[in-house]
C-alpha cells in the first residue's frame, strides 16, 4: 500500500477552497511558507487522487508586470516631458474630441517610457498654472520652476555639496567615538536644507541611503551596533604612544647595558622581557550571549545569572612564550582545601599561589602579599634561573596597586624591573588584553559556572590548558 502524500497549497485561499469541496487535503494540507513566487502554479485539486493518468499540466498565472516610475525632475527626462506636454496642449487645442490615443510612447535611445494621458493632463495643468503665475510662455519654463526644491525636485532637499558635508560629518563623528544616531542625521538634514518638515527630511535621508550616496559611510548610512567605551580609552594619541615606546626602549637598553656578556644576552633577550596583568573572571556571562537555539522555540533565553561567584587571575608571560606563575585571588580568609595545594605544586608553574582577599579583587594589601612569592617564581623560570644576575623587565597597566614602592623594592631585590603603562591605554599597549584575556574569560567563566567542585576544579582546568593558551607576543 502506497504512502498518501499530503497536498501543499501555495496560498491559504486554495486551502479554503479545498475545504469547501469537502476534500480531506484541505484540512490536513500545508500552506507553503513565505511569499508566493512571481509565477504562481495552481496545484491540481481532484477527488480522483494523484494518479498518473489524471495528471495534467498545471495552470500558470502570469504575474503582473512591475510598474516603473520615471523621475521627471532630472534634465534629460524633463526636456522630454516638456516636449510632449507642449504637443499634448497643441493637440488638445486642435481637437478637444480626439480620444484615439490614450498614451504617447517616448523613446530616447535606451530609455523607453510610457506617459499615460492622466500623467500628461496633470503635468499640462501644472505647466499652465506656473506659466500664468510667472507670466512667461510654457516653452520657457525651467525644471526648477516646475519641480522646486520644496517639492523634492532636482536632487532633493540636499545638493551634492550638502550631501558630502553630511557624509563627512558622520565620518568625523564616528572617528571621534561619538557616532551619530539616525535621528541626529535626520536633524542635520533638516538644518542643511533649512526645512521644518521632518517627514521630508527622513524620506530624503532614506533616499540617500538607498542610492548609496553617503560615500565613506559604513553600510551606506544604515545604523550599526556600537560598543560602549569611555572618552579616556578613545584618546590614544601619537604622543602617548611615543612616550610608551620610549619607556620600553629605555628598559631594553638598560638590560643590554648591564646584562653581560652582551652577545649571549641578545640571544636570550626574549626570556627577560614580559607582561603581567590580572583579570576578574565572573561566573555569569556579561554582554551579548550567543547560543544555538531551537527552531520551535520563539524566544531564546539562557540562565547566566544564577551564580555571581568570581575570582581574579594574575598571569605573566614572556616574549619567548614561557608561562610564568599563576596567582588566583579568591574571596575568603584562608585556604582549607588540600587539593588546591596539591594542584599548585604538581601541575602549576613554580611560584603559583592562591591569595585570599575579602572581595577577590586586587588591592594594595593583596598586591604586597603576593609579590614575594610571585617574584621568586619568576626567577625560577627556565633560562631565567640560569642567569640570576641578569635583570628582567615586566610591563603592567596603570592600576594604582602596581606602583607601590614597597612592592617595587621587592621586585628590585630579585632583579625585576617594573615599567607601567599610562592609564586607559592597556587595550593598545598590553599584549595580554589582545587575545589571552579574552580566551581566559571565555573558558574560565564556563568552568566556574558549570563546576560544583569549587576553586580546585578551576585551578585544574587552568593548569591543564596552559600549554594550549595563546602565548604573549613580544
Amino acid at each position: 500500500m502506497g504512502t498518501t502524500k499530503v497536498l501543499a497549497f501555495k496560498t491559504r485561499k486554495q486551502q479554503q477552497a479545498a475545504k469547501k469541496r469537502g476534500q480531506i487535503d484541505g484540512y490536513f494540507g500545508k500552506v507553503t511558507a513565505g511569499r508566493p513566487a512571481g509565477k504562481k502554479t495552481v496545484p491540481k485539486i481532484s477527488l480522483d487522487g494523484d494518479l498518473p493518468m489524471n495528471k495534467k499540466k498545471n495552470a500558470v498565472i502570469k504575474s503582473a508586470k512591475k510598474t516603473s516610475y520615471v523621475n521627471w525632475a532630472v534634465p534629460e527626462n524633463f526636456n522630454l516631458l516638456r516636449y510632449y506636454v507642449l504637443a499634448h496642449l497643441k493637440k488638445a487645442e486642435a481637437s478637444d474630441d480626439d480620444n484615439e490615443n490614450s498614451a504617447l510612447t517616448i523613446t530616447n535611445g535606451a530609455f523607453p517610457a510610457l506617459i499615460p494621458r492622466t500623467t500628461l493632463n496633470r503635468h499640462a495643468l501644472r505647466f499652465q498654472a506656473i506659466a500664468k503665475e510667472k507670466k512667461i510662455p510654457i516653452e520657457h519654463l525651467t525644471m526648477q520652476m516646475i519641480f522646486p526644491k520644496s517639492r523634492g525636485g532636482g536632487e532633493g532637499l540636499l545638493q551634492d555639496a550638502d550631501v558630502e558635508l553630511l557624509s563627512n560629518t558622520i565620518i568625523y563623528r564616528d572617528e571621534a567615538n561619538n557616532g551619530m544616531s539616525r535621528n541626529e542625521a535626520i536633524s542635520l538634514v533638516m538644518e542643511l536644507s533649512q526645512t521644518t518638515n521632518r517627514t521630508a527630511a527622513e524620506g530624503h535621508y532614506d533616499y540617500l541611503v538607498r542610492k548609496d550616496r553617503l560615500k565613506g559611510v559604513k553600510n551606506s548610512g544604515r545604523t550599526v551596533k556600537a560598543q560602549a567605551t569611555t572618552s579616556k580609552r578613545g584618546q590614544i594619541t601619537v604622543e602617548q604612544q611615543l612616550r610608551w615606546h620610549t619607556t620600553a626602549q629605555e628598559a631594553l637598553d638598560f638590560q643590554r647595558r648591564v646584562n653581560k656578556p652582551t652577545n649571549k644576552y641578545l640571544e636570550l633577550e626574549d626570556h627577560f622581557f614580559g607582561n603581567l596583568d590580572e583579570t576578574c573572571l565572573m561566573a555569569n556571562a556579561d554582554g551579548t550571549v550567543r547560543v544555538i537555539g531551537s527552531a520551535s522555540k520563539k524566544k531564546t533565553e539562557k540562565n547566566t545569572d544564577d551564580s555571581r561567584a568570581s575570582i581574579t587571575s594574575l598571569r605573566i608571560g614572556l616574549a619567548s612564550g614561557a608561562q610564568g606563575p599563576f596567582t588566583f585571588l579568591a574571596k575568603g580568609v584562608r585556604v582549607d582545601r588540600k587539593s588546591i595545594s596539591t594542584l599548585l605544586k604538581e601541575q602549576c608553574p613554580k611560584g603559583s599561589q592562591v591569595i585570599m582577599s575579602p572581595s577577590a579583587y586586587m588591592t594594595d594589601d593583596t598586591w604586597l602579599k603576593l609579590v614575594p612569592g610571585f617574584a621568586k617564581g619568576i626567577r625560577e623560570l627556565e633560562v631565567v634561573k640560569d642567569h640570576p644576575d641578569w635583570w628582567l623587565t615586566l610591563t603592567c597597566d596603570g592600576f594604582s596597586s602596581h606602583t607601590i614602592d614597597t612592592a617595587n623594592e621587592i621586585f628590585a631585590q630579585h632583579k625585576i624591573a617594573i615599567i607601567k603603562e599610562e592609564g586607559d591605554a592597556s587595550q593598545v599597549n598590553q599584549s595580554y588584553d589582545q587575545q589571552v584575556a579574552k580566551k581566559d574569560k571565555s573558558f574560565m567563566r564556563m568552568k566556574i559556572h558549570c563546576s560544583n567542585r569549587g576553586a580546585a576544579k578551576v585551578l585544574q582546568y587552568e593548569a591543564s590548558n596552559r600549554k594550549h593558551t595563546s602565548n604573549l607576543n613580544k
